[in-house]
């Protein structure tokens, strides 16, 4: 229940008490003021003087008595003047509204009195006295009197007091019930609204009191908490039960705010379900007053957001997780990148010392004895063209070793060439020393950008590294396709398949492609092939090679 409908009530209430004791005297009042009504119309136009204090009463009671029984607000001053006019004893009288500037006619007694201005004042052009009584309202001038006689009305100063206080009278009442047909109408607005609030079911609404009790609810908190009205009518639904114990320190704090008057504003909490489940809300209450204290409270189930809440909460983890992950394979992608490269540098190292050392010292030694013999004139001609064609392989040995190490560093076929011949020529020199049955379907020519073909290169050539390394097969099957948009290379090889494969023995150069072709916008995917083996798919966007 609203306060503002509760405080009604009980003012209907204790004013139909005061109407019942008041109906009598209305009566005898209203009785009394029609038979001194031609006595006070006689004191009035009394020319010898004659006391009018009796007089006063009986005109007050008139024009009171007209604002008691009045219930229309449009009829309150046109009764209060009528009242006020005959009992003066005046013959004629009309009520002006001046407040929107134009006066316009509301009221004449007799009835049937002309309807504007003009046709006033042709129709009394017969009065010889005019009385004009402004009645005040907020301030300003809201209505006018004006009291027609046809007789002299002289200006008793009692009765002339008496009506300026009666004008007053009868614009303070207006003006209150002015104000009080305001507040009937937002309170009539407020009511509606909160019914319609209480009976749309789009917000869960509830009327309780302090000590647990559930005096009114909608279907939207009934369903809320699983209950029917039956028991909610039998008292079995109370706020107090369905509250986990959890919640009753946060409850007493609410309990004593409200009882201090004031409105409690949203928070969360939880309620016990008919089944035992809990449903997350968010609640809002403000204190009705009463004996018990009754409040009212707004209740939205947020089990929908919360279960979004928890989604988001396992999607961060679990992001955090691969961001872990992530982090850390790409720390072991670095530390195995810089372990290659040293490996690198090491068997570079070793080539030049082992094979470039020997190769050098042996020509030095070759190139003092061929000092030595130019220096003792020899005329072995045929000596000296063995050493320098000896001198002659060696060197061609030395070339041969440096293109072959410059190959593995980059091969330069790739630069000269393109990708496909540096596939194929990697493919043949692969299958030579190894023996593996190498399938190449690769297209006749591609143009691609040269990172693009230096990534899609280096991916072939660690893929045959894993297999080399890790999986014991006889055969390999590679093909590319190409289409406008991408570029796709297919990997197949019959070996054991790479969940027979140790984690941490191919992860790292597994890792190496997926980065090389995220870099370049793609996707690397590896599985174990249906019948046996590995099969391995990286898809690369079409880029189109400079001019």
């Amino acid at each position: 229940m609203h306060p503002d409908e509760d405080a009604l009530r009980r003012a209907l209430r204790r004013t139909r008490a005061l109407n019942s004791g008041r109906q009598d005297d209305d009566a005898r009042a209203r009785q009394h003021t029609e038979r001194a009504a031609p006595a006070a119309t006689q004191s009035w136009s009394s020319v010898s003087g004659t006391s009018v204090s009796g007089s006063v009463a009986t005109i007050e009671i008139a024009v009171m008595s007209a604002l008691l029984e009045v219930d229309d607000l449009d009829e309150l001053a046109p009764c209060a003047v009528a009242a006020l006019g005959r009992s003066l004893g005046w013959d004629a009288g009309f009520l002006w509204n001046v407040e929107a500037g134009q006066p316009q006619l509301v009221a004449s007694w007799p009835s049937g009195g002309a309807r504007d201005p003009q046709a006033s004042s042709r129709e009394l052009r017969w009065t010889d006295h005019v009385l004009s009584l402004p009645i005040p309202i907020d301030d300003h001038v809201a209505w006018l009197v004006e009291l027609h006689a046809n007789e002299p009305k002289p200006p008793e100063p009692e009765l002339v007091e008496l009506v300026r206080r009666l004008a007053r009278l009868i614009g303070r009442t207006l003006r209150r019930a002015r104000r009080q047909s305001r507040l009937d109408a937002e309170l009539k607005l407020d009511r509606a609204k909160l019914q319609r609030l209480h009976t749309s079911d789009v917000i869960a609404v509830m009327v309780t009191t302090h000590d647990g009790r559930i005096l009114e609810a909608n279907d939207a908190l009934l369903q809320m908490v699983g209950y029917t009205r039956d028991e909610l009518a039998r008292g079995e639904l109370r706020w107090d039960a369905i509250t986990p114990p959890g919640w009753q320190e946060s409850d007493a704090r609410i309990l004593e705010e409200l009882a201090q008057g004031a409105v409690v504003r949203a928070y969360h909490k939880e309620y016990i379900r008919r089944d035992g489940s809990l449903v997350p809300v968010i609640i809002g209450a403000a204190p009705l007053g009463g004996d018990p204290c009754q409040h009212i409270a707004f209740v939205i189930d947020i089990t929908a957001q919360k279960q979004v809440e928890r989604q988001l909460e396992a999607l961060n983890v679990e992001l955090e997780d691969r961001v872990a992950k992530r982090s850390e394979e790409l720390r072991a992608l670095a530390r195995q990148l810089q372990n290659v490269r040293e490996e690198q540098l090491a068997e570079l190292s070793r080539e030049i010392h082992d094979v470039f050392g020997q190769d050098v010292a042996v020509l030095k030694v070759d190139l003092s004895w061929l000092q030595r013999r130019f220096a003792d004139g020899t005329t072995d001609f045929a000596a000296l063209s063995a050493r320098t064609t000896a001198m002659m392989e060696r060197l061609d040995d030395l070339h041969s070793t440096i293109r072959r190490i410059a190959s593995q560093l980059r091969p330069r076929i790739l630069d000269d060439l393109g990708l496909v011949a540096a596939i194929e020529s990697h493919a043949r020199d692969l299958a030579k020393r190894t023996g593996l049955a190498i399938e190449l379907s690769l297209p006749d020519e591609i143009s691609v950008p040269p990172e693009l073909a230096t990534a899609l290169f280096r991916i072939y050539q660690e893929l045959m590294t894993n297999v080399l390394r890790h999986a014991s097969a006889s055969r390999v099957e590679v093909s590319m396709t190409a289409t406008d948009s991408e570029i796709v290379l297919d990997f197949f090889d019959d070996g054991v398949g790479i969940s027979h494969v140790a984690p941490d023995e191919a992860s790292l150069g597994l890792v190496g492609i997926r980065e090389r072709a995220l870099a370049f916008g793609g996707v690397f995917q590896i599985a174990p092939a249906p019948g046996g083996g590995t099969a391995a798919t990286v898809c690369l966007p079409r880029q189109e090679a400079a001019p």
